[in-house]
């Protein structure tokens, strides 16, 4: 199951990607150049569009058919749409969705025009159009015309029902979905070989789902994903090595922290960077959506590169592309033991409470106190040093017990 679930993702984030990019940007593109620039004649669209014309073939208004046009273009999806692309990607995203805006109106236009060229009158004189129809009778292929049509059915199904009120009956129902950002080893990775998840996170999340009495599935997603699909309801909770950040505390519930990372530079061997003072002036990378990429920007001085994992962040230092890398200390030394031309050096900075580890719940969940509970249990019965010393090693293991023990934790 977790291997369908995995290749699921994979092709998710890969037709959701830039092959969409280039395909939607690109039509846009295209059916500007085709008709001539059509948005230049926008205004001239919408003063024709509240012009009565009585005799105008159809079923409805100039003025009816423009408000339908822009309610199915203009709907929850997008505004929900324009929210996330602005949570992931910044304020930035606003002059990519402008764009995209401003093209896609050729787009909107042809479409428009194809549904009124290829629409046909029943015989009781009631006009019926749509997708299914162009294809019909501007390309003669009924068969996918009728595909079309049946899909779009299919679709339909899961339209009415789904929201966040679904997945505690999913949960209840006896399964806990987890989600998971499965790039950071050895917390969360993906077997080599397999298409099975490993790590600490994984097998916590394992307890915690037999605790409860729930079969455990992982949905793998881009970190920066992680929240929205938990607020979204697609997911029950997150145990993927997030930190409880002021601002992800204003829309999720988080139980006590569970583990606390120290922090570790990574850079190519013999480059020497031990401390954030020497990396200014140089160019260094952190994962998207992780407390490091901030840190790295109070340093201050420092040209700081965000990535989408942390695989991708040790690439670009072994390419020469970044100087240099923030990491969890554990996570480091797997890194380092995978590759020679590789060094870390910890660093010696207070550990704060934001940038912790901890469970991430739906706002509002009364399941806190219950995983919290959970997670106690397993540092009194020692279930929690078995998981460690079976993903960091009895040496790591020893050392990071030692070093908490001795810390105080920074609100």
């Amino acid at each position: 199951m977790e291997a369908i679930i995995s290749g699921i993702n994979w092709l998710d984030d890969f037709i959701w990607g830039m092959p969409m990019i280039v395909l939607l940007l690109g039509t846009h593109l295209f059916m500007t150049v085709r008709t001539g620039f059509i948005q230049r004649k926008t205004f001239t669209g919408i003063r024709l569009s509240v012009r009565k014309d009585p005799d105008a073939p159809g079923d409805v208004s100039q003025f009816q058919a423009l408000t339908t046009a822009l309610a199915s273009t203009i709907g929850t999806g997008n505004i929900i749409g324009v929210g996330t692309a602005i949570f992931l990607g910044g304020p930035g995203a606003v002059f990519w969705c402008w764009l995209a805006g401003v093209f896609g109106i050729a787009t909107k236009y042809a479409e428009s025009l194809i549904a009124v060229k290829y629409r046909v009158r029943t015989p009781d004189g009631r006009m019926q159009g749509g997708a299914m129809y162009a294809l019909e009778r501007g390309l003669n292929l009924k068969w996918l015309g009728v595909l079309f049509a049946a899909l779009a059915a299919l679709a339909l199904t899961g339209c009415g029902g789904s929201d966040k009120a679904d997945a505690p009956k999913e949960a209840a129902n006896g399964k806990l979905t987890i989600a998971i950002n499965a790039t950071f080893p050895p917390f969360e990775s993906v077997k080599e070989g397999t298409h099975d998840y490993v790590g600490v996170d994984i097998d916590i999340a394992r307890y915690i789902g037999q605790k409860l009495g729930k079969e455990v599935t992982f949905t793998d997603m881009k970190f920066a994903s992680l929240v929205p699909t938990l607020q979204s309801g697609r997911a029950d909770m997150i145990v993927s090595a997030i930190s409880p950040t002021d601002e992800r505390k204003e829309v999720l519930d988080f139980t006590e922290p569970y583990y606390y990372p120290m922090k570790a530079i990574i850079c190519q061997k013999g480059a020497g960077y031990d401390s954030f003072e020497k990396l200014k002036g140089q160019k260094a990378g952190a994962s998207m959506g992780t407390p490091y990429v901030q840190e790295l920007k109070d340093a201050g001085g420092i040209e700081v590169v965000e990535l989408d994992n942390t695989p991708l962040v040790v690439q670009d230092i072994l390419n020469g592309r970044l100087a240099a890398g923030l990491f969890d200390a554990a996570q480091a030394a797997v890194f380092i033991s995978q590759n020679d031309k590789l060094e870390m050096h910890t660093l010696n900075l207070p550990i704060v409470y934001a940038d912790t580890f901890a469970i991430a719940l739906p706002k509002g969940s009364k399941d806190v106190a219950t995983v919290d509970g959970i997670l106690k249990e397993m540092q009194k019965n020692g279930e929690m040093h078995k998981i460690l010393v079976k993903h960091l090693g009895e040496t790591a293991t020893k050392q990071y017990e030692e070093a908490i023990a001795k810390l105080d934790i920074a609100k």
